[in-house]
């Protein structure tokens, strides 16, 4: 179902121009609906007033299809794979001092993961501008985004303020062209007169999947699309004929008919909205008796520790630009009408494995002489990595832990930014900012503790000092490090240990101590 590298059987669906009228209001975009066969555009007549418009066959929109609920018996479990905001970042490159994976790295992340399960199991989502931004995908007119979703395997994607970018015409073009990916929203309308909108949709506001494994018990979800009220407004071209309803509104109106229709067990709100946005549709939508179990939400680039939990349903986002995968572990209870749900999200590294298939795919696309991020350290599956591990207990001056990535953003870093400092990547690293203090159990397993210490090269004060002590008692303990010493290795004896603590010690001023802890791990005796 989604095996990387199938060829594209699907193509741009483009119906030619049609004449254009000017209403009293404003270039109002027109749709016909779908013809039995081709049919000429109408000759303009002396006084008619040109205006541009459209005139394009869209997918047809979805009526809720009456389907009987699903054995009350079994327990179902399938996994979401999300992102959002990915903006066309195709190509591995570093903007403004942020590093892009690029969509190889994507790829392979999402074949690896969806190995793991059956192919019904598995849900593909997408919340929301995933075109503009690079070159490439501007220059296909967001046809290569849509290709490299369609070998992905993609299932559903919203809509955001970028997919209008190049204007109405070419939105409907990419919709026309999104085949089999599902485009889904609950409140795109046509606009009417004074930009209000009107009640005709655009395309069908939710997509029903019925999950888990081909011999075992399913679950029947229903992926809702909305968008923040008045979308049309951010987009960075005039947009014509289109609106952006209040989508708690257009939620409740459709609620009750798609629950007693369809009966799905699970509702997940597809949202590019934002964050705080979205906070506020679930406390609505929780106040109106009409929750959705899940919001996977788009449009503030915002970035998680773990999700949000308002009322009956759950919020999450995973960052922009490609960088990061949240991925949903789901198990709905038939008998019970139960679900449980779990998050956990990837962060992607130069480290990170590339799909060689997609590197093909975007040949094309890829500047000559695209400079590309080296991978300093790989993971040693013979050793045990610090970030792989939960600490007995954790304490840090400011912020809080970083594990592997930038625990937020200030000089010369950026949240979940992979960790790196004086010119070393260290994707398992821990970042403290000090004074801070680090416990983990070794249980007498382990022989050696290896790390690199430094303190990051942008940090402004005067610097900290390690410390690293086995059942209380320090093994080692560094100077007071400054932002210009170079990172020192550190390689220690633990045989026997039973507890170790990591610890870094401010000078006389904590502002801006920012300790690393590069790719610290055990080697088992």
């Amino acid at each position: 179902m989604r095996l990387i590298g199938t060829e594209n059987k699907f193509h741009l669906i483009l119906v030619i121009i049609a004449l254009f009228f000017l209403n009293g209001c404003g270039a109002q975009a027109q749709i016909a609906p779908t013809p039995t066969s081709p049919a000429a555009p109408p000759t303009p007549t002396k006084n008619s007033a040109a205006s541009p418009t459209q005139i394009l066959l869209l997918p047809p929109i979805r009526t809720p299809e009456a389907r009987a609920p699903l054995p009350a018996n079994g327990i179902a479990e399938f996994h979401i794979l999300h992102w959002n905001d990915f903006h066309g970042e195709l190509v591995e490159r570093t903007l403004e001092d942020t590093w892009i994976p690029g969509a190889a790295r994507l790829a392979a992340f999402v074949e690896s993961e969806t190995a793991k399960y059956d192919p019904n199991q598995v849900l593909l989502l997408d919340a929301g501008d995933w075109f503009e931004g690079s070159m490439s995908a501007r220059a296909s007119k967001g046809g290569k985004v849509l290709e490299f979703y369609q070998r992905l395997g993609v299932d559903a994607i919203t809509i955001g303020n970028h997919e209008f970018f190049l204007g109405t015409p070419i939105f409907y073009q990419m919709v026309n062209g999104a085949n089999p990916i599902e485009i889904v929203s609950v409140n795109l309308r046509r606009s009417g007169a004074k930009n209000t909108c009107t009640d005709e949709r655009i395309l069908s506001p939710y997509k029903t999947f019925e999950l888990g494994t081909a011999q075992g018990a399913k679950a029947r979800a229903a992926v809702i699309g909305i968008s923040i009220e008045g979308l049309e407004y951010e987009s960075y071209s005039p947009v014509h004929g289109v609106c952006f309803s209040n989508p708690v509104d257009e939620v409740i109106k459709i609620y009750d008919q798609l629950i007693e229709t369809e009966h799905p067990d699970i509702l997940i709100a597809l949202s590019h909205s934002g964050l705080e946005q979205d906070r506020k549709i679930a406390e609505a939508l929780n106040a109106a008796g009409k929750p959705v179990d899940v919001i996977i939400g788009g449009h503030s680039h915002s970035w998680i520790d773990a999700p949000e939990k308002i009322g009956d349903t759950m919020i999450v986002t995973a960052g922009e630009r490609g960088r990061a995968v949240g991925i949903l572990d789901l198990t709905y209870d038939r008998a019970a009408s139960k679900l449980d749900v779990k998050w956990r999200q990837e962060i992607f590294s130069s480290c990170s494995p590339e799909d060689p298939d997609t590197l093909a795919f975007l040949k094309d696309t890829i500047p000559d002489g695209n400079p590309k991020a080296l991978c300093a350290t790989i993971k040693n599956p013979a050793y045990d990595y610090l970030i792989d591990q939960s600490p007995i207990s954790e304490s840090v001056g400011y912020w809080t832990l970083g594990k592997g990535e930038y625990p937020d953003t200030d000089e010369g870093m950026v949240s979940h930014q992979v960790i790196i400092s004086h010119g070393n990547e260290y994707p398992y690293g821990l970042f403290a900012h000090a004074p801070s203090k680090l416990q983990f159990a070794l249980d007498g397993k382990y022989t050696s503790f290896v790390a690199e210490i430094s303190i990051k090269e942008t940090a402004c004060g005067d610097g900290a000092a390690f410390s690293v002590s086995l059942d209380s008692q320090v093994i080692y303990q560094s100077k007071n490090m400054l932002a210009s010493d170079a990172p020192i290795p550190v390689n220690l004896n633990v045989t026997g240990g039973k507890v170790l603590k990591l610890a870094t010690i401010s000078g006389k001023d904590n502002s801006c101590d920012w300790t690393i802890w590069g790719n610290p791990y055990l080697i088992k005796q």
